[in-house]
């Protein structure tokens, strides 16, 4: 007990090995920390088992996974790929690449970053060396020679390692080499892949949603000189975005959406969801063994859950709440067990403060939604939040108030609402509930 206490270990005194409240997505790979096996929800695992089917069923998908940042649309991926792998003959990319559009050349630079998963993740389902030796000799000249070097299915550390200097590499030559030579080389990859038994080859995109919001025509010019590339037979691709993509980047993209087709919405994890999140991740983390203190939960599943609630929705903005209680507040060394309602009190101070960095004009459209929601936070129609701002001053026009609300959504003091609908609506968000007095009382 002494010596775990002098590690300053935060969650020793608690009887766990680590913090159960990390908000990364989990990891694709089986027995690593953070894994997919800590994957749980009913709804979101019927999501998964449906896009996975439809990938075993298809010569070729791209498959945009829409929700809001923090719903978890990114570990929903990682279930997706777990359960791909399952079949023999699919090679699955266990990391995820990213749209680079600050690259010199943002289109050789995806292609490139498309190539190095394809080889690394035929690598790992090649059992005798054909498919690898093959996608190897696509690769030459525009990668080293020596890229695969590893063909277990657990990533070690000098994997990681190695990964990193020819993924580097990659990226390097994608300056340099013509978009035709990284096309070719790709086709080849797949091509190659089936002859050896491989039939599709999954890898997941993901970032879209910060370029959606950054410049969205430059991701929509990407993604639309992409789509024959997307399109490479034996290729699946998973992305991941918020519905900025599909409503602002791909806007006037009509040839990019009638290829993604509908997107796909997960399904909103319950309160039970997220109360058996917490107890899979205990179970987890406990320690074991004479010289681990007797298990104490911080704070009981349950509960945890209802700070969930308390976010709408937001998982990664309730985990990191309840996390900064355990780690900031109380110390390595205080251990206790809180409830929901006292976890969301010692937070408010910080969202009181956050509050006060709003300029007149975000505070008073938060304020407008906090008025007309209620207490039980109903969700209010754009059109009508502009209505009733436009008697105080008729500069919050349609276009003013849609451009602030879509900041406050991204700052979590709203939550945006009904998606498809041809309206947009809001509600408070996770912040806006916890401070919604304060909202008020300004």
């Amino acid at each position: 007990m002494t010596e775990l206490l002098q590690t300053g270990a935060v969650w020793a005194p608690y009887g766990l090995s680590g913090n159960p409240f990390f908000h990364h997505p989990l990891q694709a790979v089986r027995g690593v920390d953070r894994g997919i096996h800590l994957f749980r929800g009913k709804g979101r695992e019927e999501d998964a088992k449906k896009i996975a089917q439809r990938i075993m069923n298809s010569d070729n998908s791209i498959t945009l996974i829409e929700g809001a940042s923090g719903i978890g649309k990114t570990t929903l991926a990682s279930r997706i790929k777990n359960l791909i792998e399952e079949s023999e003959d699919s090679a699955v990319f266990p990391d995820l690449i990213r749209a680079d559009l600050k690259a010199s050349r943002p289109l050789e630079a995806l292609a490139a970053e498309i190539l190095y998963a394809a080889i690394v993740a035929v690598s790992r389902r090649d059992t005798d060396g054909t498919a690898t030796r093959e996608a190897q000799n696509e690769g030459k000249g525009l990668v080293l020679d020596d890229l695969i070097s590893q063909k277990t299915k657990v990533i070690g550390l000098n994997y990681i390692v190695q990964a990193g200097i020819h993924r580097h590499q990659v990226r390097r030559e994608a300056a340099q080499r013509p978009f035709s030579e990284w096309k070719e080389a790709i086709t080849n990859v797949a091509a190659s892949a089936k002859a050896s038994g491989i039939q599709r080859i999954v890898i997941h995109i993901n970032n879209l949603d910060q370029s959606a919001l950054s410049d969205p025509v430059a991701l929509g010019d990407l993604l639309g000189h992409a789509r024959d590339l997307l399109q490479t037979p034996g290729f699946h691709f998973l992305l991941c975005g918020t519905e900025a993509v599909r409503t602002r980047a791909l806007s006037d993209r009509p040839n990019v959406k009638q290829v993604v087709g509908a997107p796909v919405r997960p399904a909103p994890l319950s309160h039970s969801d997220v109360a058996e999140i917490v107890k899979a991740r205990y179970d987890d983390l406990k320690m074991a063994g004479k010289d681990a203190i007797k298990f104490l939960a911080p704070i009981e599943p349950d509960e945890a859950a209802k700070v969930y609630d308390q976010f709408a929705g937001e998982l990664r903005s309730a985990f990191e709440c309840i996390e900064r209680v355990f780690v900031e507040e109380l110390g390595p060394t205080r251990a206790g067990q809180r409830t929901a309602a006292q976890v969301l009190e010692l937070q408010r101070p910080i969202f009181v403060d956050l509050l006060g960095t709003l300029n007149d004009s975000q505070f008073t459209v938060l304020q407008a939604v906090a008025r007309l929601g209620g207490k039980g936070f109903e969700e209010i129609r754009q059109r009508d939040i502009v209505g009733d701002l436009e008697k105080i001053d008729p500069k919050f026009s349609q276009g003013y108030v849609s451009q602030i609300a879509e900041f406050l959504v991204t700052e979590g003091w709203l939550a945006k609402r009904q998606p498809n609908a041809k309206a947009s609506y809001y509600a408070l968000g996770g912040r806006g509930r916890i401070v919604a007095k304060d909202i008020l009382e300004e």
